[in-house]
This record gives structure tokens, C-alpha cells and sequence, in this order.
């Protein structure tokens, strides 16, 4: 008897009768269950709706019409027109908006632009504030420990509109105002750290085109018109007869003209090679194959590999050597063209969207090359000769090829590459502190409301 009650209090839960305010089991059975050292409030004391309707008809487009609400940062985003299909409710500055659909995923915000207009796909709710700061209503509403809440609900099967009816019996902890301002002040200080670091690097990147430019002797560029007209070339320098391409290269020389000789990719490169077009998989089989997708800010990232298997003699055909700058040829109209270094210490192997090329050391840095490959100097080449094929860009690599660069002596160029590489190494220390000082103002505020 005693081992049956035992399997009973395992599997069965008991709550009392004056709780039963809400007529579904996940509620009470939510392994995500919000407690904390604060008092637990329904958010119906907190918020109620607002109702004042504009019908569709009667909109003028005086007023703007919110567009989303982003997930990732819990900003209000404004339609570009104003226009509408349907009835629209009024949007008063400093409350709070709240999409119904993706109320599960953080899309709250507080309207702190100027009185707007939204669908009846969200709801306004007026704040009072003498109990309740907005700014803290957000923090938790867009909290992991309250969303893990409500998304166990959907999982369960609630998956309706957020109304006020569901939403106004949800609780969240309440402190004192006075503890509630605390709070959102600790979490500011942290995430106006994270801002400023964050701008400290983005101006370094700013700066790194600004040293190379000077260094270079090359004016900021200015995407200048093709000059129209009769124009002379001479015949002993003209390697293509279409005018279009005679064209374009006069412009880009005129734009990189500066201290230093202008060279094709060609002339100070031993090779290129085409990867493998065979099917690679997530399978942990062969040897990892590098893609597209594992070239980002002209360095390469290891992350979502995938494998193939091949011969021993196609592996040492298409085995990546210490050095190799990685060319993507096929991606977006953004990113295709976009190069990295392969310096890595374990075998790789790449794909036919990238393009292997050896440079010759002797004539050039790799990294002086790869950082130019990746600044507005190349950047304007390459949308002058990227061709869109099924919604991509294609860059080929006798285009590639020609392709211009200011080459200044070998001892300058790793001069160039080594200064780039400690602003960069600055912009990486920025970026991850900004990360972190981000993640840890979550950290805490929850820390401190969940228990």
C-alpha cells in the first residue's frame, strides 16, 4: 500500500479548489512554473486594454502604422506607407503594444516614438505606471523565465491569439516601484556598456578603410560615370576587344590610382582551383568540406561543417594548404567575392562555390590581398562584374582574374596586413565584451526576479 501511494505522489499533483482559476492542466503542471522572492501579481492589475478603433475607411495616413515589433531587440518597426486593409487601434505614447500572434516570442514593446496606429493583430494596454514601470513590464514580459512559460502553454496546445483574457491571468513578480527602477537601471547600465563597445568598434572598421585608403595614396572613393564618347586605348595593353570591359577598367584604374602600381589579380598569383561539386552531408564521415556559408568578415568560420568522402588522390588534389585565400564565387549580391585565409592545422576540403588561390609570396602578402578582397576598393569590381543567376550572384574566376590592386612593395603590404590585423584583434575584443555585457544584463536582472 504504502509503494502505491508513493507511484500516486509521483504522478499525480494536488491543487486546491481556490486555485482552479484557470480550466487547463499544463497550467499547473508547467515544469517552467514562475516563482520568485517578490510578490506574484496577475498582469490584469497592471494592464488593461485600450479600444479606441479606427475603422479602415475612416483612416486618413496622418497617423503612422507599426509594421512589427522584432523579436531580437523588442523595437517597434513602422510601416513604410500608410495604409491599411483593415480597422486599426490607436497606439498612445508610453504604453505598451503587444503583438497577439507572437506574443510567446518577446514582441512587446513600449511606444516610445509618438502616438501611432496598429492592427488588430496587436493590442495597446495602458500601463499604471504608479504600480508598474514600463520599462521593467518589458524586461520581464521578453524574460527567458516567463517566455519558457508561455511557450510550454503553445506546445500543449494553446496556440490562439494572446487576448486580454490570457494574458491578464498570467503573473509576474512585482517589486516595489522603487525596486523595479533599480533593476532596469542595473540592466541599462550593462547594455549601455554593450552600445558603446559596439560603437568603439564599428568605428575601428571605419578607421581600417581610412588607414588603407591613406596608406594607399588613393581618394575616398566616389563611383564616378563612364566617360562617353570617342576614347583612345593603345593596342599593345588590350587583352579584351569588348568596350564595355575597356570601359569599366578605365574607371577602376582611375578610382585606385594612387602611390603604387595598379595589378591584376593574375599577374601575382601562382594558381586557382575549383572545389568539389560532389555531395557532402552533416554526417561525420570523410573529411570536412568548407562552403559558403563558412566565409564571414573575411575570416573563415568553423561552424556547420559538412563532410564527404572521397579518394586519397582527390583528397590531396583538393586537401586546403596553410596560406590558401578562399574566393566565393556564387552567393548573394553582398557576399559573393567575399574572400578569407585558410590557417588552419587540420585537413579541409572546399566546395565548387569557392575558388583555392595560391598567391605568389614573393610578389604578395595573402592577408594584405584578402583584406582588400573584402573593402569597398573590391567591393565596387565585383558588383561592376557579378552576373544574377537563379536570385545569386557569379563571379567566374577568369572574372575574378582581372580584377585590380594597388601592390605596393612586399615590405609595406605585410606592414598593411600586420597594422590591419591588430585593429581587427581590437574590433573581435570589443564585439565579444559588447556580447557578453549583453548576455550578463539578462543574467542578473533574472537572477535577481526568478527564484
Amino acid at each position: 500500500m504504502d509503494k502505491i501511494n508513493t507511484i500516486q505522489k509521483s504522478y499525480i499533483k494536488y491543487i486546491p479548489y481556490s486555485g482552479l482559476g484557470k480550466w487547463y492542466v499544463s497550467y499547473y503542471l508547467n515544469p517552467y512554473i514562475i516563482e520568485s522572492q517578490y510578490p506574484l501579481i496577475s498582469l490584469k492589475e497592471v494592464i488593461e486594454p485600450l479600444q479606441e478603433r479606427i475603422k479602415k475607411d475612416d483612416y486618413t495616413g496622418e497617423l503612422q502604422v507599426v509594421s512589427k515589433i522584432s523579436f531580437n531587440d523588442g523595437r517597434i518597426h513602422l510601416r513604410n506607407e500608410n495604409k491599411t486593409g483593415m480597422d486599426l487601434y490607436v497606439m498612445p505614447v508610453n504604453q505598451l503594444l503587444v503583438s497577439k500572434i507572437n506574443f510567446h516570442q518577446g514582441a512587446v514593446a513600449i511606444n516610445e516614438k509618438s502616438k501611432l496606429v496598429c492592427s488588430t493583430h496587436y493590442q495597446p494596454y495602458k500601463i499604471k505606471h504608479k504600480r508598474i514601470n514600463g520599462k521593467y513590464l518589458v524586461r520581464v514580459l521578453r524574460s527567458d523565465g516567463f517566455l519558457n512559460f508561455i511557450k510550454y502553454l503553445r506546445a500543449d496546445g494553446i496556440k490562439n491569439e494572446a487576448t486580454y483574457e490570457f494574458i491578464g491571468q498570467l503573473k509576474i513578480p512585482l517589486p516595489q516601484l522603487a525596486e523595479q527602477i533599480r533593476l532596469v537601471n542595473s540592466y541599462n547600465k550593462r547594455i549601455m556598456l554593450a552600445e558603446k563597445q559596439e560603437r568603439e568598434a564599428n568605428q575601428i572598421e571605419k578607421n581600417i578603410e581610412n588607414y588603407l585608403l591613406d596608406t594607399l595614396g588613393i581618394k575616398k572613393l566616389d563611383k564616378k560615370e563612364s566617360k562617353k564618347g570617342l576614347q583612345f586605348v593603345r593596342f599593345n595593353i588590350i587583352e579584351r576587344w569588348a568596350v564595355d570591359f575597356l570601359n569599366k577598367e578605365a574607371l577602376i584604374s582611375a578610382l585606385l590610382k594612387g602611390k603604387y602600381k595598379i595589378i591584376k589579380l593574375r599577374e601575382f598569383i601562382n594558381l586557382y582551383q575549383y572545389g568539389l561539386s560532389e555531395k557532402s552531408s552533416k554526417e561525420i564521415v570523410g573529411i570536412p568540406m568548407l562552403r559558403m556559408n563558412n566565409i564571414n568578415n573575411s575570416r573563415l568560420s568553423i561552424e556547420k561543417l559538412k563532410y564527404i568522402s572521397i579518394s586519397e588522390d582527390e583528397e590531396e588534389k583538393y586537401r586546403l594548404n596553410k596560406g590558401d585565400l578562399l574566393f566565393n564565387r556564387t552567393n548573394s549580391k553582398e557576399l559573393v567575392g567575399k574572400t578569407a585565409v585558410f590557417n588552419e592545422n587540420e585537413d579541409y576540403t572546399f566546395a565548387s562555390y569557392l575558388i583555392r588561390v595560391v598567391v605568389d609570396k614573393e610578389k604578395a602578402n595573402v592577408n594584405y590581398i584578402n583584406y582588400l578582397f573584402n573593402s569597398p576598393l573590391l567591393q565596387y569590381q565585383k558588383d561592376m562584374v557579378s552576373r544574377q543567376i537563379t536570385g545569386q550572384a557569379n563571379i567566374n574566376a577568369q572574372e575574378m582574374q582581372e580584377f585590380l590592386f594597388p601592390l605596393p612593395p612586399l615590405h609595406i603590404q605585410n606592414e598593411i596586413a600586420n597594422n590591419i590585423d591588430n585593429m581587427n584583434g581590437k574590433i573581435n575584443t570589443l564585439r565579444l565584451q559588447a556580447k557578453e555585457n549583453r548576455e550578463l544584463a539578462i543574467e542578473e536582472f533574472e537572477k535577481e526576479i526568478f527564484q
